[in-house]
């Protein structure tokens, strides 16, 4: 997706250019452009913008949830650079440690390590 990206961002200003360059002169002796050309010029460059924010990385240990519209649609868990639908929600990509939510928002909260080894927790709870 990422060539088809910057071919579009490519193609869309030398259409718009060129549909200029090869327009018709007016008797006023402004060049009148080239419409199909035009309009396709601009339509590559909306194009473009509008798949541009599908892109993200992620780095090992990462994993994104794409969520479209509201509904769960996957887990992107692969290291490296990605595409996904521009309508996803694109929220921070999380460290998949295996911990719980509620385990990392409450060492969030109160500051203290959000992973504990078994050992030390059996410990604690015994006496």
């Amino acid at each position: 997706m990422l060539p088809a990206t910057i071919l579009l961002y490519v193609v869309g200003p030398l259409l718009v250019a060129f549909s200029f360059i090869n327009g018709a002169d007016s008797t006023s002796g402004a060049t009148r452009p080239v419409w199909s050309m035009l309009i396709g010029g601009i339509l590559a460059i909306a194009l473009a913008v509008l798949l541009s924010p599908g892109f993200y990385a992620l780095q090992p240990n990462e994993a994104r949830v794409l969520i479209l519209f509201g509904a769960y649609k996957g887990t992107a868990k692969g290291v490296g650079f990605h595409w996904g639908n521009p309508f996803y929600s694109n929220g921070p990509a999380t460290q998949s440690t295996g911990q719980s939510i509620w385990t990392q928002n409450k060492a969030k909260k109160d500051g203290s390590p959000a992973r504990r080894s078994r050992r030390s927790s059996s410990a604690t709870r015994s006496s």
